[in-house]
């Protein structure tokens, strides 16, 4: 349900070569997001990536690899390589920079909201009530030009 929302509110475009137009703390907390949302561990992530960048691996660009994705989950990465521009793309993010700030601090809600719901199922029940109430609201606001 909170993907569903975050996907309408974000309308997401994916323009991965852009990835390098982000600040590195926005891309870290951006392949969060996607891995989480996924329900990706570190190994499928990469196995998956390997597996559709092949072709570019046996012509000799370096594998993905644990090591390498829990340095960007983590922000612990210095260069926006492009290897980073392909794991974005790999994970379909979005990297509209035009409300970059805006959606991160939004993503960051979205996640905690997640981690909180986790089980408790009566809370998810009433988050999601919330956040069709918001939805229709914007909706509404939104046909009434308000």
């Amino acid at each position: 349900m909170l993907q569903l929302i975050y996907s309408i509110v974000f309308m997401r475009q994916c323009d991965c070569m852009n990835c390098n137009d982000l600040t590195n703390f926005q891309i870290s907390e951006r392949v969060k997001f996607e891995l989480t949302k996924r329900g990706l561990s570190l190994r499928k992530c990469c196995d998956g990536f390997n597996s559709k960048y092949k072709a570019d691996i046996e012509a000799g660009s370096p594998p993905l690899d644990k090591d390498f994705v829990q340095r960007i989950k983590k922000n612990k990465f210095e260069v926006s390589s492009k290897r980073v521009s392909k794991l974005c793309d790999f994970l379909g993010i979005s990297v509209s920079t035009t409300n970059a700030p805006r959606e991160l601090k939004l993503r960051k809600e979205f996640l905690q909201i997640e981690d909180a719901i986790q089980g408790n199922p009566e809370l998810e029940r009433q988050v999601r009530g919330l956040l069709r109430n918001i939805t229709q609201l914007a909706n509404t606001s939104t046909l009434q030009g308000s």
